[in-house]
Order: C-alpha cells, then sequence, then structure tokens
C-alpha cells in the first residue's frame, strides 16, 4: 500500500496550482485512493464533487488493480457517478511477466514513481 500511494500524476498541476486531472485507486483488497491520498469512498465522492463544481471539464482516471473484484470496480464507478462524472477513463493495472510487486503498486524500488503504473488496458466508459 504504501508504494501504491507515491504514483503521480502525469502530468504538473495548472498555473493555478489545480490538478489537471483526478486519479482514483482501487487496490485488489478494496481500498482506495483519490491522487494518492488513501480515502473512504463517501470521502472520495465529496472531494470529487467539488472539484468537479470547481473545473467540470476535469479528467477523471480510474485505476484499478487487476486483482480487484468486479464488483468493487462498479461500485467505485458508481461512487464517480454520484459525485458528478459524466466520462470515465478505466485503467486495469496487471503485472507484466517478470514484473516486481513494486511496478504494479507504483513504487520504484528507490521508493520514487515507477512507470509500471501506467502499465494495463484503458478505455473510456460511462460510469
Amino acid at each position: 500500500w504504501h508504494g501504491w500511494l507515491h504514483h503521480r500524476l502525469a502530468e504538473p498541476p495548472a498555473a493555478d496550482g489545480a490538478p489537471r486531472e483526478a486519479v482514483v485507486l482501487l487496490a485488489a483488497d478494496g481500498r482506495l485512493a483519490l491522487d494518492g491520498e488513501p480515502m473512504e469512498a463517501a470521502a472520495v465522492r465529496q472531494t470529487l464533487a467539488g472539484r468537479l463544481a470547481a473545473a467540470p471539464g476535469l479528467p477523471v482516471h480510474l485505476k484499478a488493480d487487476g486483482a480487484a473484484e468486479a464488483a468493487a470496480v462498479v461500485a467505485v464507478m458508481e461512487t464517480l457517478r454520484d459525485a458528478g462524472v459524466h466520462r470515465l477513463q478505466l485503467f486495469t493495472l496487471a503485472a507484466a511477466p517478470g514484473t516486481s510487486p513494486e511496478a504494479v503498486t507504483g513504487s520504484a524500488p528507490d521508493g520514487g514513481p515507477d512507470r509500471g503504473m501506467d502499465r494495463g488496458t484503458g478505455q473510456e466508459v460511462q460510469p
């Protein structure tokens, strides 16, 4: 979990300091994080709703561990819909053969972000 939190956004914040995207992470055991900060589903919904009110076009990405239960993924998608998300980029993260666990969790051995976090399949879905 520790390394999973070190996932960083691909783009730096906008000039006004606001993030250019929101990234929701779903761990195999159902834990959630929004932009690397662990939180419960209700907090994700509330926080994201506020961010979408301020920036209606904010891109939202859901990165789910490939071992996460399908029901958990659907539940998170419903939470995002309730927050006001109308378009969602969904990624399933899975380890490639021979990939270290750190690559899947997003932390390199040196503690920094690992590009393996962006490995997986992505598709746009309607929440």
